[in-house]
């Protein structure tokens, strides 16, 4: 991937922030579809915030679609594909 062209940053721990950002949003969604948890609705202010990454290049200082990976995470670990809708404003 040609990261000079695009409107990223990066520095050595680049790839670390973005998982850890992606983690906690993956561990949010997941708290809150776990009934056991207590958790009912959640608020996962992260950096980068993922939703400007496109499926196979980062853009606009996300590196992963962190709510796109996350809503995948919740369906697996369900065990099926669960209607997910994601409103990004």
């Amino acid at each position: 991937m040609d990261y000079e062209n695009l409107s990223l940053y990066i520095s050595p721990d680049t790839a670390m922030c973005a998982k850890l950002s992606c983690g906690g949003v993956i561990e949010t969604a997941l708290a809150v579809m776990n009934p056991s948890s207590g958790i009912t609705n959640a608020f996962a202010l992260v950096r980068p915030p993922g939703h400007h990454a496109e499926p196979e290049q980062g853009m606009g200082f996300c590196f992963f679609n962190n709510v796109a990976v996350a809503a995948r995470a919740v369906q697996e670990h369900v065990g099926r594909r669960i209607k997910t809708v994601i409103i990004d404003w």
